[in-house]
């Protein structure tokens, strides 16, 4: 009885971490956490990696990519003077906290055809940070 009943255990055990994982894996990720505190200096340190083809300093020239100054809340591919890709140039919307954590996770994926090669921030925390950064120069 006792080999039955730790069995038992064991597969309940078994069912909690698939549900725990389930749940996880499949809750959507908001652009700021509960318990990730805005920081404007951490989104810009962690912004290098989008510098080398973007600026956010406002009345700075295009590099590879478009000036990204003033970009949170404001229509997606529609800075002046700059050529999207189509993938980009199709898409509806603004950059809100929402647009702009699903592009960052995956921009292949968000945009499917952009001719962006960066690969995206996996950390939420990270992304949640540069929206902070994105938001504070506006």
């Amino acid at each position: 009885m006792k080999t039955l009943d730790g069995k038992m255990k064991t597969i309940a055990h078994i069912r909690k971490l698939i549900f725990a994982f389930g749940v996880v894996a499949f809750t959507p990720v908001t652009a700021v956490h509960a318990d990730t505190a805005c920081n404007p200096d951490e989104g810009e340190r962690l912004f290098f990696k989008c510098a080398m083809c973007h600026s956010a300093e406002e009345g700075m020239p295009h590099g590879v990519g478009p000036n990204l100054f003033g970009v949170f809340e404001h229509a997606i591919a529609d800075a002046p003077d700059f050529h999207y890709s189509d993938a980009l140039a199709d898409l509806q919307g603004i950059w809100d906290e929402e647009q702009l954590d699903a592009f960052l996770l995956k921009p292949r994926e968000f945009a499917r055809g952009t001719t962006m090669g960066f690969a995206g921030l996996a950390n939420p925390d990270d992304r949640a940070q540069v929206i902070c950064y994105l938001k504070d120069r506006r």
